[in-house]
């Protein structure tokens, strides 16, 4: 799977959640039913923990809150590690549709909620 085609994924379904934690657990459902691979809170070392590891190289990050800023540092984290091709964030946030498309070399798909009927 490509980070495109999860956030494509991601994007056409509806959530009618409103914090992260029950945001992760719809995520969840999202790609059992897609039949997709994953894991959930999954260590990157000294990068931090990322929400969803996808497919073994796609890292998925949630956001309902935080400052462009402060979630473009913390990409870069993630960005850094090796383990990562790719990142998609799906968040809550207009602010965030306008960070850049790749960081670090590794392209970023932004999936807003609000958007995509949240």
């Amino acid at each position: 799977m490509q980070s495109a085609a999860l956030a494509a994924l991601l994007g056409h379904h509806r959530y009618s959640v409103g914090d992260e934690r029950a945001l992760s657990q719809a995520v969840e459902l999202v790609l059992q039913r897609g039949g997709v691979g994953y894991r959930r809170e999954v260590s990157l070392g000294d990068a931090g923990v990322i929400d969803f590891l996808v497919e073994g190289h796609i890292g998925l990050e949630l956001k309902a809150a935080g400052s462009p800023a402060a979630v473009i540092r913390q990409l870069h984290r993630y960005a850094g590690a090796a383990e990562l091709d790719a990142l998609v964030l799906l968040t809550t946030r207009a602010s965030h549709r306008r960070l850049p498309a790749t960081v670090q070399g590794k392209p970023l798909s932004v999936v807003h909620l609000l958007a995509s009927a949240f």
